[in-house]
């Protein structure tokens, strides 16, 4: 039950469908929903159906209400799939004989996604995931000060960086603040920071949500390199929940690896939202922007739609300048057009 003044948990959820949350009201739903599994479906679908709702619609001579009745099926339909999309991967099969691979994986014939930051698989990463691993955090506390610089107990598994600003508070009560530390260190699983004037053990700092996106991306991707599709496909939902309330190229880094491994394990048709989100926030002078379009084109040549994916493709290419990318983007458009 919630507290006297205090909203309940379905009228959260409705002002978020409705985009009526602050951001700090929305970074606490999405912390709230990575320890409510519950929660976690119903953030995702509502997500998703948004994600559809909000990509630009084809033209049509139909009248609004028409229309409107159409975009409403459509995020419907996308949030019965995002909820579905949760279930293991192993539980049904991709619907295309036709399947991706992130381009390091892939073989002669297979269209190749693009998506920075998924490493290969088994390779060694900086944040891997032991078999007793915690979650990141977004709240910590420091532990002690010495010779004026205060210790912390977050660090880089927590997404934390050098010269990131963390708020320090007195205790729990997230409107005490008494000043902010920035980073001057950070190791696996603490950190470093000049101390302040004010600066006390054992007072609590809470990370900016950048970071904590960031240590959601970056288990994801060690998920991935060990193996564990199903486990990154949900890191990476989490990591859009995070997001929802960062700049936009996080909320498309997000977007864009969420939709990536969705088609990798076998959900291309909930992958379509959220890319074209992604791109529709992005500038072509983005490099996330050719990944992105040449994902779309992967999902529009899963499609059978040949002419598409060689749009998406071209566009891809033209926005992309990294060499190894548009090597992957050049041989997908030409297996597309058909001169090999």
């Amino acid at each position: 039950m919630p507290e006297p003044g205090q909203p309940s948990p379905q009228d959260l959820l409705e002002r978020y469908a409705a985009a009526g949350l602050s951001p700090a009201e929305s970074r606490e739903v999405a912390q709230q929903s990575l320890a409510d599994p519950e929660l976690f479906e119903e953030l995702t679908a509502i997500a998703l159906a948004k994600a559809a709702v909000s990509s630009p619609p084809r033209p049509s001579k139909t009248a609004r209400p028409r229309r409107l009745i159409m975009w409403l099926a459509a995020a419907a339909s996308i949030a019965v799939v995002a909820v579905y999309s949760l279930r293991p991967p192993g539980l049904r099969e991709a619907r295309s004989p036709l399947a991706p691979a992130l381009a390091d994986a892939a073989k002669r014939g297979q269209p190749m996604l693009l998506s920075a930051g998924l490493l290969p698989r088994d390779s060694p990463v900086f944040r891997d995931i032991p078999s007793t691993r915690r979650a990141p955090r977004s709240s910590g506390r420091i532990v002690s000060i010495e010779e004026g610089f205060a210790s912390i107990d977050l660090g880089a598994l927590d997404g934390l960086a050098i010269g990131d600003e963390l708020q320090v508070y007195r205790d729990e009560a997230p409107t005490d603040s008494v000043g902010t530390l920035t980073l001057s260190s950070v190791f696996r699983d603490h950190a470093q920071a000049l101390a302040g004037r004010n600066t006390r053990a054992g007072q609590i700092v809470r990370a900016p949500v950048a970071a904590q996106v960031r240590a959601m991306l970056d288990q994801t991707s060690a998920l991935y390199a060990r193996g564990d599709l199903g486990g990154a496909r949900i890191t990476a939902s989490q990591a859009v929940q995070l997001a929802e309330s960062g700049d936009v190229r996080q909320r498309a880094e997000a977007w864009n690896r969420f939709a990536v491994l969705l088609m990798l394990t076998g959900d291309p048709d909930a992958a379509g939202p959220p890319l074209r989100r992604a791109v529709a926030a992005l500038s072509q002078s983005d490099p996330l922007y050719g990944d992105c379009a040449n994902n779309l084109g992967v999902l529009a040549e899963l499609a059978n739609d040949r002419r598409g994916a060689a749009e998406w493709y071209a566009k891809a290419l033209g926005a992309t300048k990294d060499e190894p990318d548009r090597q992957v983007i050049e041989s997908n458009l030409t297996r597309v057009r058909g001169s090999h």
